[in-house]
């Protein structure tokens, strides 16, 4: 799980392959995860 507390949108990057449970979207070892302010979402390990 990465939690965005902030008011404004974060950004962070994924230390390992990583897969969004809900939106099936990939993410590379190394890339951004983009996050809305108070947002939360949910990984799997590739």
């Amino acid at each position: 799980m990465l939690h965005n507390w902030s008011g404004r949108p974060a950004e962070a990057l994924a230390p390992v392959a990583l897969g969004d449970v809900l939106s099936a979207e990939a993410v590379p070892a190394g890339g951004a995860v983009r996050l809305g302010a108070r947002d939360v979402r949910v990984f799997v390990a590739a």
